[in-house]
């Protein structure tokens, strides 16, 4: 699953035109299966807004900052992207090793037929 987000955790999100520009955006996948042979490959299905909290900083200083205070930030989590982020290199990981593993047994059918 990918996340898209206009700029980065660090990027301002206080006016109603940023807060839905800044707001993590994930994708949902689905499998697309051709007919006959089987092979397929993957179509984004829909796109869907996360709408949990935005992060709130106390910087009383800034501009931005509301009446109390605080500068509302995109809702952008960095441990849990990374996390996404290293489970979808290993999915990836282990598809590219089963492809290469049919690719051997193909081989070693073909040079059995032989």
């Amino acid at each position: 699953m990918l996340v898209h987000v206009e700029g980065n955790t660090h990027t301002e999100a206080n006016d109603s035109f940023n807060l839905d520009r800044k707001r993590r955006k994930r994708h949902h996948c689905q499998a697309d299966v051709a007919e006959g042979d089987g092979v397929g490959g993957v179509n984004i299905d829909e796109i869907v807004p996360d709408m949990s909290d935005f992060h709130k900083i106390l910087d009383p200083g800034n501009p931005n900052a509301d009446e109390q205070g605080y500068v509302i930030m995109p809702n952008v989590n960095l441990p849990i992207e990374m996390m996404n982020l290293t489970i979808a290199t290993r999915a990836y990981q282990a598809n590219a090793a089963i492809l290469k593993r049919y690719q051997q047994m193909v081989e070693t059918t073909l040079e059995l037929l032989r």
